[in-house]
């Protein structure tokens, strides 16, 4: 596996912002800016977080997940401290749906399904 380049991490995050209803880059870039979101990368993924505070409880919202499926899932510990770190009871993502015959081999259960309509 080749490491991905700056430009194409970048890529993927405005590829993965494109599906569904998300802010654009500039948008995303100022929230990392004044510290609304978190940025964890390795060599072949990323991973934006935002850190929730819900009434009764606070998670930790992994939001932008692109890259490479080794190099992204190598981040889960980092980004799990980063929950524990902040307090956060859970994390929660919300993902295309081949995701589901992934993540449960990293600890995480579906808990409900998302529609939408254009």
């Amino acid at each position: 596996m080749v490491d991905m380049t700056p430009d194409q991490k970048l890529e993927r995050i405005k590829k993965a912002l494109d599906r569904g209803n998300n802010p654009d880059w500039e948008e995303v870039r100022a929230g990392l800016v004044d510290g609304r979101y978190q940025f964890f990368e390795n060599d072949h993924g990323v991973c934006i977080t935002e850190v929730v505070q819900a009434k009764r409880k606070r998670f930790l919202q992994c939001w932008i997940v692109a890259g490479e499926l080794p190099g992204v899932m190598g981040l889960q510990d980092t980004v799990e401290k980063h929950g524990r770190d902040h307090s956060c009871a859970f994390m929660t993502t919300t993902a295309r749906v081949g995701w589901e015959k992934v993540l449960p081999q990293f600890g995480w259960k579906k808990a409900r399904t998302i529609f939408t309509k254009d």
